[in-house]
């Protein structure tokens, strides 16, 4: 579990760092590290056995409306929120904002 704990923690500063640079310097470059960044970072909670299942679909789905934000066309973005909104209707329970 450390070592999926530690995983997760390098993702989400690969991901905090590309946001920075695109947030200081928009580029096609900048915005392509950080979408590709955020999906990781968004796909890496949804699957992490270090996170709680209350916190990690939340947080990827969070992450993935992120990355649609800045490419709507990315496929693992749309499929993967498109599954968690699916489960929390299937379960009965709001879709988190």
């Amino acid at each position: 579990m450390a070592q999926e704990a530690s995983t997760l923690r390098a993702i989400r500063s690969a991901y905090a760092h590309a946001k920075s640079v695109y947030t200081k310097h928009p580029s096609s470059a900048a915005k392509k590290n950080y979408v590709i960044s955020t999906v990781r970072y968004g796909t890496a909670s949804m699957l992490s056995p270090a996170l709680d299942r209350k916190v990690k679909y939340r947080q990827a789905l969070r992450l993935y409306r992120e990355a649609l934000k800045l490419d709507p066309k990315n496929e693992e973005a749309r499929n993967n929120s498109e599954m968690i909104v699916s489960i929390y209707r299937q379960m009965g329970r709001p879709v988190p904002k």
